[in-house]
């Protein structure tokens, strides 16, 4: 039974394929995957159990006072 050729156009839906973001976290993606971030991230949960931007809910995240990429120390 013969097939039928595939097209490369997209949907009308999903006209652009949106840009690849990991990409751009690959300089840091050394650090988030270590075991010693995962130590202190679930440390640090554990002392602040707060969210620290809305003092409200439970924290989800651990987050750098000064980003990596503007010369934040990793670790601490």
């Amino acid at each position: 039974m013969p097939t039928l050729p595939r097209t490369t156009k997209r949907p009308p839906w999903n006209p652009q394929r949106k840009p690849w973001t990991m990409a751009k976290d690959k300089a840091n993606r050394d650090v988030y995957d270590s075991t010693r971030w995962r130590k202190i991230a679930l440390r640090h949960k554990a002392e602040n159990p707060i969210c620290q931007v809305c003092e409200e809910n439970p924290s989800e995240e651990t987050h750098h006072i000064q980003p990596i990429n503007d010369g934040g120390e990793p670790y601490a």
